[in-house]
């Protein structure tokens, strides 16, 4: 029962270290708050209950926590899980380059500009390749689509979708403080599938650029030809 999921008990006892009922394993590349989308989906929680109710976590005012959580968010992930801090933490961006400003989307537009200068917006633009969707078994979001510059699929060798082709409203993350059900394949406005969408075939030159940048914002230095 979703009653068996709580972390914490009216009484206070802490119940983090018992195990989830189930296991999610994580998918290679995939992004901690699309894990945590799918772990919500399986649990039957929404995106705005699974933080809270599987590991006694709030983040009703921290619609980025899943970029750089802290160390005893993800000891609880992992105590109730079974999975190593070390792999949830792979599916974040800590240890990259502490350099933010970057990974905010439309950063060099000025709707972007304004909102760095107010909050993080709580759906977060992403583009995302639907050849990758189609290819998983089970649809995840990649983390190197939450850099807000990365246009290209370097796998695929496309552009990535950013507007759904549908309803054309700009591509989101499905935000983990929604209290609806989401699915990662569809377009979170007008439920189009967009998974084996195809984006525009992307230069060598642009794809081995990207991958060259990708390096330096996971080391923080290096050399750019």
């Amino acid at each position: 029962s979703r009653s068996d999921l709580y972390a914490v008990e009216p009484c206070g006892h802490s119940l983090r270290s018992i195990r989830l009922p189930i296991h999610v394993e994580p998918r290679a590349g995939e992004a901690l708050n699309s894990w945590i989308i799918r772990l919500g989906s399986r649990l039957g929680l929404y995106p705005a209950d699974t933080m809270h109710c599987a590991f006694g976590i709030d983040i009703a005012t921290r619609p980025e926590w899943w970029g750089r959580p802290e160390l005893g968010e993800l000891t609880a992930i992992a105590n109730r899980t079974g999975l190593a801090v070390e792999c949830i933490q792979s599916m974040t961006l800590a240890g990259w380059t502490q350099e933010r400003a970057d990974e905010r989307h439309e950063r060099f537009e000025a709707v972007g500009f304004q909102r760095q200068q107010i909050s993080p917006a709580t759906r977060r633009p992403t583009p995302i390749c639907g050849l990758c969707l189609e290819e998983a078994v089970v649809p995840f979001f990649r983390l190197e689509w939450m850099i807000g510059w990365v246009a290209v699929c370097p796998d695929h060798r496309t552009a990535l979708i950013t507007h759904c082709p549908a309803c054309y409203t700009r591509l989101t993350q499905p935000s983990q403080i929604t209290g609806h059900e989401v699915a990662l394949d569809r377009c979170q406005r007008c439920d189009f599938q967009i998974n084996g969408l195809a984006g525009t075939p992307a230069q060598d030159s642009v794809c081995r650029l990207q991958t060259q940048l990708m390096a330096l914002k996971r080391t923080g230095s290096g050399n750019l030809p």
